[in-house]
């Protein structure tokens, strides 16, 4: 039996309670909660004294059913997740049994952009939990027992980036991580992290790794939408179960 953590980080503001994209990070957090067998939130707030605000985030996730449930409460700012994920995993790897998954509620100022269309963000939370989450034989086959990947995890298409020549962007920070490994693999090549970078740490490792003559050590896949609005994957390959299945996850959660 694989130990699996979570770490994440759940950024809290006034009417975060109504914000439609923190409401489905509720409904999919509950849904997977089984998974894991520790869970450490990482309350990211402007003003940490606001001991209502913060109870009831804390109220509203413990409903979601974890087990070994942890919070920590930290000042909100434009690093949040980034400092999250260096404090919490990266300077703490050693400290950890199993696999970790790192995310965080991704979606809550865009939700409300008037320029952004609101259905694009919300499939973007669900397919992140989907994909991530929903093929745990695939995350152990490439962490433990087949591949010898530290990182895993599913990154949205974003066009203007991803294809960047400078660099390859992984939009969505959702990773899972097989600590022990990535900090043999950092203590063995001299490699240290940048202090703030979230949404680039795999692409670090990966551009790290790679120039030292080491490949395939983040195991990452794109996935997008087609104009219809449906998923596109390699791992459902066209499968139209799977693609039922998804179908009727989104409808599950409402959207």
């Amino acid at each position: 039996m694989v130990t699996k953590n979570l770490v994440f980080s759940f950024y809290v503001f006034d009417g975060f309670e109504d914000n439609e994209a923190i409401k489905l990070h509720l409904k999919c957090l509950k849904k997977y909660s089984n998974i894991f067998d520790n869970a450490k939130f990482v309350i990211s707030i402007k003003d940490t004294s606001n001991i209502g605000m913060i109870k009831k985030a804390e109220s509203m996730i413990t409903e979601c059913g974890f087990k070994n449930l942890e919070f920590k409460v930290k000042q909100n700012d434009c690093y949040c997740e980034a400092r999250t994920l260096k404090d919490e995993i990266l300077d703490k790897i050693d400290t950890f049994e199993g696999l970790t998954f790192f995310a965080h509620t991704k979606g809550v100022t865009n939700v409300t952009n008037k320029e952004i269309k609101k259905e694009s963000v919300l499939k973007w939370v669900a397919g992140m939990y989907y994909m991530n989450l929903n093929f745990i034989e695939e995350v152990e086959s490439c962490l433990i027992y087949h591949f010898d990947c530290s990182m895993f995890g599913s990154y949205k298409v974003v066009s203007d980036k991803i294809e960047n020549k400078n660099r390859r962007w992984y939009a969505g920070t959702f990773y899972w991580i097989n600590t022990n490994r990535l900090s043999n693999n950092m203590k063995n090549r001299g490699i240290e992290m940048p202090k703030l970078h979230d949404s680039g740490y795999a692409e670090f490792i990966t551009g790290e790794l790679d120039e030292l003559g080491t490949h395939c050590d983040v195991y990452l896949y794109p996935f997008e939408y087609d104009s219809a609005g449906g998923l596109i994957n390699f791992l459902l390959m066209n499968d139209q179960y799977e693609i039922e299945k998804y179908k009727e996850y989104e409808k599950a959660l409402g959207i």
